[in-house]
């Protein structure tokens, strides 16, 4: 194996002693870890870089781990993490870089809405949003109140129950029934112009 055969393979040792310290994570494990065995398996990675310290990835990589090491480990032994509040924000500044910038807070609570919506999320397509019928339906949703907007987003965009909208806004399903009703009415209203005219 030449030098760069080797360089390759210590990265690659990096990398699993790595994946051996996320492994001992409750949420894969379903039992609460060993604070020692979380301390052998960091030690070890260490170890492993402190031995091959010439490679400045390695190096850099085991001073971010450090650097993050105590959100780390509260993520190993309680699974809990922000991960998902990062990404949500990642999209939203993703959106209003598209957008170059927002000039309207009612407007950029929208867009950012449906950004990080789950089906948007999962399908990533940005040309799909840009269709002019999704870009008519985008503007007739921003004239509707600010409740319809929330109804109508968490049932057609995030794909939630009539329960589970009115369990996350705090009111009743037979709310959430009536202001859908009234929000697909008000939408068929300010579309009907718009499609007759084509």
């Amino acid at each position: 194996m030449g030098t760069y055969g080797r360089q390759i393979y210590a990265a690659w040792q990096g990398k699993e002693l790595l994946r051996d310290i996320l492994s001992l994570t409750v949420t894969r494990r379903h039992v609460a870890p060993d604070h020692s065995a979380i301390s052998a398996a960091r030690h070890r990675f260490f170890a492993h870089v402190a031995d091959h310290s010439h490679l400045p990835e390695l190096v850099t990589l085991a001073e971010t781990i450090e650097q993050w090491w105590d959100g780390i480990e509260t993520y190993l032994t309680t699974g809990i993490t922000n991960a998902a509040s990062e990404g949500n924000n990642r999209l939203i500044k993703l959106e209003a870089r598209n957008a170059f910038g927002f000039r309207n807070r009612a407007n950029q609570r929208l867009r950012s809405h449906c950004a990080t919506t789950r089906r948007s999320r999962r399908e990533a397509h940005p040309h799909k949003i840009r269709r002019p019928d999704n870009l008519a339906l985008f503007a007739a949703i921003s004239r509707l109140p600010e409740r319809q907007q929330d109804v109508f987003i968490l049932r057609h965009c995030e794909g939630y129950s009539v329960d589970q909208v009115a369990l996350h806004l705090g009111v009743k399903p037979a709310t959430v029934r009536s202001t859908e009703r009234y929000a697909k009415t008000r939408l068929q209203q300010i579309l009907a112009p718009e499609r007759q005219g084509h």
